[in-house]
């Protein structure tokens, strides 16, 4: 599901050189779709419970290697490989919050992680990149969500989770602000709920312009059916409307 409360479209260049041959048509066909020159999403919600990625939003890239399966965005490939999805977002605000679901049914590495990146200048997730995204996976055995910076292609770590917290498989719930003052801030939910706990903070300016949201997926032949992303949220500061509720009260 997608919802839309501004939208304008932006040109984006056909002059993108792909890995892979088929992504520069499918990005072809994605531009055509549309007759004017910007685009802006005021905010983005896609839970896949429509059972499709291809509209609304309309995710490209690696779209023959993903299906939605249990209401869930689900990686579905063979072999060795690196696989992606990406959908072009532009909003400037001073507050600016992500949230997203990510699953992965095995411990994670250096050889199988996943990637989900905030903000990107290049709709191919494979190339360099001007931005910022949270990364699943590294070496050893004390793996936590790492918020990192791009530069091209220099990696730079900004803030990390919980040391351990996802060395193996998981499910979790993540919520990012960017806050006046370039704040970034990592909360957590450990059991894909919305009880999140603030994990970490970090500070960085470099990059502002929002352009392009998504995941990427770096896997061995045999974890390339066990990624899972769902509840994908970018906007705007989303206000807690439930009040509080007393649970334990103590003379």
């Amino acid at each position: 599901m997608f919802i839309y409360r501004l939208i304008a479209f932006p040109h984006l260049s056909f002059a993108l050189v792909m890995r892979k041959g088929l992504f520069a048509c499918r990005l072809a066909i994605f531009l055509m779709c549309f007759s004017v020159s910007s685009w802006v999403k005021a905010q983005m919600i896609d839970d896949f419970s429509d059972g499709d990625f291809s509209l609304a939003p309309t995710w490209i890239g690696d779209t023959s290697q993903f299906v939605v399966s249990g209401g869930l965005l689900q990686l579905n490939s063979t072999g060795s490989d690196t696989s992606f999805l990406s959908t072009p977002y532009s909003l400037v605000a001073d507050t600016m919050e992500w949230r997203v679901k990510v699953k992965m049914s095995f411990s994670p590495s250096t050889s199988n992680y996943a990637r989900y990146y905030l903000l990107a200048d290049n709709l191919n997730l494979e190339g360099p990149q001007q931005g910022y995204f949270l990364q699943f996976g590294e070496s050893g055995s004390a793996d936590a969500i790492v918020l990192y910076k791009q530069d091209g292609w220099l990696l730079t770590p900004l803030c990390r989770g919980k040391d351990s917290a996802i060395a193996n498989s998981f499910f979790v719930n993540i919520k990012i602000l960017r806050l006046p003052g370039a704040i970034w801030s990592l909360y957590v939910d450990y059991n894909a709920e919305e009880n999140f706990n603030w994990e970490a903070n970090a500070v960085d300016a470099q990059f502002n312009t929002m352009v392009n949201v998504g995941f990427k997926a770096v896997y061995t032949s045999s974890n390339s059916t066990k990624f899972f992303f769902d509840d994908v949220y970018v906007g705007s500061f989303l206000n807690d409307t439930i009040p509080p509720v007393l649970t334990l009260a103590k003379n």
